[in-house]
């Protein structure tokens, strides 16, 4: 009759928490940098994540900077992806700082793609955001910045309104400088020289009363004596120019729960408006119409795909009352000036059930050491779920002796041993919930 072993089993390998402690260093070699800005609106502080810079040399160091954090935070979860797929992908060359910011050191064409940051505070709730980094081979490798202080250019602002002045400001420059030369363009071209020995002493470059054309990449070039020899370096900085504000709208919250409210909140709205009107899809379709607000009379005309829960504001937002999975999807707002002038934006709006309580099923619950294997489940199964799996209050890893399925919905333990004895968990997460399951107890049994 085969009896209980009895053993405390230690956490798995692989199973702790990982910490990177925070550190920093600067890579030799030359740097060609592209500073690409995406200009978000001001709403409610959302998540976000930037790259720096946004466009990277091979061999250099990035920062992928958090911004608008939420209070009482448990922990920050970092993917490579555009989702939070759990996988390990740990490489070494990684420190997460307190503020959740990520430093990648001595990056590689492999590096680039998309990253997730994962939040989760003390009441379970938990946001996600991504960033695209991007990463290039220098061509620029006939010169090596010291490893202290590196030559870098910042725009100020990063994003101008035409007529505004920016300033190209340049940080740490060489010592035994013989000058300096701007220029447009991606190269220093002879035709495009901006100026010899700018301005300012720094080297730092006022563009006054920016217009359209002013967007670009420039050049700045230096002359170096350095031990006779005569070195060039380009540094190339990218500024994108903000013009009159864009109509923009965004989804409060951006993943709403199956039965809550949702506002798609129009940002710049033209001036002189005669209404606003609302569709389902990515386009203003007639057939697609959920309404028509008329500002001169405050009155809203229902559309052909009007359901009765909609209401628009007058500032042209449209609030969705008791959202189901059905309204998930794009909405598009198209305005009208007094002058027939038409804009159009859209927004994706993500509608996700809240999850159950979870609950382990279990093909084996007392086996017998060295002959058993075990399949446990996480129920029930839902779509768009994250599943995760705890033993003994420790993170689940695949390892030779357990297997996870491609969903990380079933967990198989091959061949059980004594090791395996102890308390199992299972947890579900979607953008909106989290749960997890009461601990189940496996015996393991010996003959």
């Amino acid at each position: 009759m085969p009896l209980p072993c009895v053993f405390h089993p230690p956490p798995r390998k692989g199973s702790q928490p990982r910490t990177w402690p925070g550190s920093h260093s600067v890579t030799e070699g030359a740097w060609t940098v592209s500073l690409l800005t995406f200009w978000n609106l001001p709403t409610t502080a959302q998540l976000t994540i930037e790259s720096v810079p946004a466009n990277a040399a091979e061999g250099s160091d990035v920062l992928l900077r958090v911004h608008n954090l939420s209070e009482n935070l448990q922990a920050y979860y970092w993917y490579k992806g555009e989702s939070a797929v759990e996988r390990s992908v740990y490489s070494g060359r990684e420190t997460i700082y307190p503020s959740g910011s990520l430093l990648f050191r001595n990056v590689t064409q492999n590096d680039m793609g998309f990253y997730t940051l994962r939040t989760l505070n003390i009441d379970l709730h938990e946001e996600l955001a991504s960033v695209q980094l991007f990463v290039f081979i220098s061509l620029l490798t006939f010169w090596h910045l010291p490893t202290t202080a590196q030559l870098t250019t910042e725009s100020v602002p990063a994003n101008a309104a035409e007529g505004s002045d920016v300033l190209l400001r340049v940080h740490n420059l060489p010592e035994n400088l013989q000058g300096y030369y701007w220029y447009k363009g991606e190269s220093a071209m002879d035709n495009q020289q901006i100026a010899l020995y700018t301005i300012y002493h720094n080297g730092s470059l006022l563009l006054e009363k920016v217009t359209q054309k002013d967007i670009g990449f420039y050049t700045l070039q230096k002359l170096l004596n350095f031990m006779k020899n005569v070195h060039l370096f380009s540094l190339l900085s990218f500024w994108n120019l903000l013009t009159t504000a864009q109509l923009t709208i965004e989804s409060v919250p951006a993943n709403a729960a199956e039965g809550s409210d949702v506002l798609l909140r129009v940002h710049n709205s033209p001036e002189n408006l005669q209404g606003y009107y609302w569709y389902k899809g990515e386009s203003a379709m007639d057939n697609q119409q959920i309404a028509l607000y008329v500002i001169a009379t405050q009155e809203t005309r229902p559309g052909s795909v009007y359901s009765g829960r909609e209401m628009i504001y007058h500032n042209g937002s449209l609030l969705l009352q008791n959202v189901t999975q059905k309204d998930t999807g794009f909405y598009t707002l198209c305005t009208k000036t007094g002058h027939l002038q038409i804009e159009e934006a859209s927004v994706q709006l993500f509608v996700f059930t809240e999850l159950p309580k979870p609950f382990i099923t279990s093909t084996n619950s007392s086996p017998v050491e060295g002959k058993d294997s075990v399949a446990l489940m996480c129920e029930p199964e839902t779509p768009d779920t994250t599943y995760l799996w705890w033993i003994n209050g420790h993170r689940v890893a695949d390892s030779d002796s357990l297997e996870l399925s491609k969903d990380n919905r079933t967990l198989t333990l091959l061949r059980v041993t004594r090791n395996d004895t102890g308390n199992y968990e299972c947890g579900t997460r979607n953008p909106v919930s989290a749960n997890r399951s009461d601990p189940v107890t496996l015996n393991v049994l010996c003959e």
